[in-house]
Parts: C-alpha cells; structure tokens; sequence
C-alpha cells in the first residue's frame, strides 16, 4: 500500500450472536449450510476502496 491509495477497513464484533437464516444473509444463492445456526460474530462495518460499504451490520 502506498500513501494516498484508499484503505479497506473492516470492524467485527467476535460477541454478538445472531441466527443465520436465507433471508438475512447477504448472498445470491438460495440455500446455505447455516440456516437456522446461531452464529457468534458479526461485521459492523466494512469500507472498501475509501467507500462505506457495510453500516450497523446492513449493505449501504
């Protein structure tokens, strides 16, 4: 990385716990070995290429 290139920066928090299911996953695919699973660890906040991509969890 060189000065003036843009950052990606990611902010996770390994305590919160939350229920995975279809339709709070991210993804295009339609099914996922970790619907229904409580899962511990969540991405807060994601900034790609200087853009704010992730905010309180929800794509931006």
């Amino acid at each position: 990385m060189s000065p003036g290139e843009d950052a990606n920066v990611v902010v996770f928090d390994p305590r919160e716990r939350w229920r995975a299911s279809r339709d709070t996953l991210q993804s295009r695919a339609t099914n996922t070995p970790y619907d229904g699973r409580e899962l511990r660890g969540r991405v807060r906040a994601l900034v790609a290429k200087g853009e704010l991509v992730v905010s309180e969890g929800a794509l931006t």
